[in-house]
């Protein structure tokens, strides 16, 4: 038995302390890791003290992970313990004992360490012309059908995603995007009739970006440069003013998205997934209808509203079915899925929801490491009220299994705009491309997507995707985007979204998104102060 636990306890102390290496080598720490032993502080201090010997190590290490957060509970924790001895003794160096906690737990769970959460003075912003050339390698891998052989060749792009190679942070172009779009929001919703944002008064008001623009001109603005492309290859931002209006339920949709959220955390906390996975959760609403002044669409101050499809000439008519038969589809593209029927107007309360999504996911789930780096979609058709559909898929194989040895936040949106829902013929290429649905299609107001991307357990990014236009997307919104996308005339929606609504604000904080790095990022560069409200 000693042998057997020596050789579990190894295995841990390695996974920590190769997981702290790479966490102190993303920080620019060199102390850390003993190159001639190879091996870092945790692992010699865990020899030292005679700790690969200790028989009830893994029972540690579970009640470390699940008592991270309280030091009362952990205060007999030999972990614990010995990452406060090894501050004390100056092994750990510049690191909060709640903070270092957090990354060893994370290294447990998922086998790597968490991202370290930056603010954006903490960027270098100068790159070489190998760093760029090397990131154009990688993006042409993984986001050619998104980005195509224009955006490849777009120099500020690539510059720009070339800042988060050198930073060892993929995510920096993204999150200056979503922080603008964030302020696009916020800016809308301080008064009633607010116009868009346009991104040269965003980028006035930024203190950021002016005082980067008063330094360094030609920076700033090949910083405009960068997040107009982005806005028009890979995110276009959602209008305050839409052609068209979902008619359905803001209160009943809500709770499907607590549902999800849910049920996500379900996943990491108790099937133990590894992130990262991605899941796209559709809605197909009960209707939509033609705004009527939705042919006098305001101008967003970038030009993604040039990107529209040339093609895409058909006749404005919400009555036209965009979406079609979703499991007929799958049937034909021979895509893997388990679904139900259900009365989805007696759904009242999230749990239903919840227990319905646990039970099909006990179903569709295959091998023990699902749904590490893969995606799988969920969709909810509300168009019969009596026999709703819940159907849970795995897209196409062009897009179900994310790169294995890393990948770019990009890619996600990638995989989205792709394929939601195969049209027949999709897996030959011969089939009609319209039939096809992705995060770029027009469905006229008829499909509403969630797309989620699971980073790590405090890193999970949402966003929205609604008739080709996309919003990083929070609880909040429920109040901030959905009266611009639904009828507010449809049954209790008016009432519902009001600001003062405490059911409805109980729900919005119901809505559980945690995504650390982003909030550390926007807090020190975003114009928002108040967000995120419901944490």
């Amino acid at each position: 038995m000693a042998a057997e636990a020596s050789s579990t306890n190894i295995i841990y102390i390695d996974l920590i302390d190769r997981g702290l290496r790479d966490y102190y080598t993303a920080l620019k720490v060199d102390t850390y890791w003993d190159v001639k032993e190879d091996k870092g502080e945790f692992k010699k201090y865990c020899f030292q003290s005679g700790l690969e010997e200790y028989d009830d190590f893994k029972t540690e290490v579970d009640e470390f992970i699940k008592d991270n957060d309280d030091e009362e509970d952990l205060g007999n924790n030999i972990i614990y313990n010995s990452i406060i001895e090894m501050q004390e003794e100056n092994k750990i160096k510049n690191q909060d004992e709640k903070e270092i906690c957090r990354v060893i737990q994370t290294i447990l769970k998922t086998g790597s360490p968490p991202k370290i959460n930056k603010e954006i003075d903490q960027f270098e912003l100068e790159v070489t012309s190998k760093e760029i050339e090397k990131t154009t390698k990688l993006y042409q891998a993984q986001t050619y059908s998104l980005l195509g052989a224009n955006g490849l060749k777009d120099c500020i792009l690539m510059e720009f995603f070339a800042i988060g190679y050198r930073n060892n942070d993929f995510s920096f172009l993204n999150n200056v995007v979503d922080s603008f779009t964030r302020d696009h929001i916020a800016a809308a919703n301080k008064k009633k009739g607010a116009k868009n944002l346009h991104l040269d008064e965003w980028m006035k008001e930024n203190t950021f970006l002016s005082k980067l623009h008063n330094k360094n001109e030609g920076k700033a603005s090949r910083f405009k440069s960068a997040v107009n492309s982005y806005l028009i290859r890979i995110a276009p931002r959602l209008q305050i003013k839409q052609e068209y209006l979902i008619c359905d339920s803001i209160q009943q949709i809500s709770h499907y998205i607590i549902a999800i959220t849910a049920f996500i955390k379900k996943l990491l906390d108790e099937y133990e997934a590894k992130p990262p996975f991605m899941i796209d959760f559709m809605v197909v609403v009960k209707d939509s209808e033609l705004d009527n002044d939705g042919n006098e669409l305001p101008d967003l101050g970038d030009d993604s509203s040039d990107d529209d499809d040339d093609d895409d000439e058909d006749e404005k008519d919400s009555k036209i079915d965009r979406i079609g038969d979703i499991e007929q589809k799958l049937k034909d593209e021979n895509c893997r899925y388990v679904g139900t029927k259900m009365n989805l107007n007696q759904v009242k309360d999230s749990q239903v929801m919840l227990d319905r999504f646990t039970s099909i996911y006990n179903e569709f789930k295959e091998g023990d490491t699902y749904p590490t780096k893969r995606r799988f979609n969920v969709a909810i058709d509300r168009r019969e009220d009596k026999d709703g559909l819940i159907l849970f898929f795995e897209p196409p194989s062009n897009c179900d299994k994310m790169p294995e040895d890393g990948h770019v936040i990009e890619w996600y949106f990638n995989a989205t705009k792709q394929c939601l829902i195969p049209g027949k013929g999709y897996n030959s290429g011969k089939g009609d491309k319209t039939t096809t649905l992705n995060g770029s299609s027009k469905t006229d107001g008829q499909l509403i997507t969630f797309s989620f991307h699971i980073e790590s357990l405090d890193e999970i990014k949402c966003y929205l995707f609604y008739n080709g236009c996309v919003s990083r997307f929070y609880g909040q919104d429920i109040m901030e985007i959905f009266p611009n996308i639904f009828d507010m005339e449809y049954e209790d929606n008016m009432k519902f979204t009001k600001n003062d609504n405490e059911k409805t604000i109980e729900i919005a904080k119901n809505i559980v998104l945690s995504d650390l790095h982003f909030e550390t990022f926007y807090k020190s560069f975003g114009n928002d102060k108040s967000f995120p409200k419901y944490k």
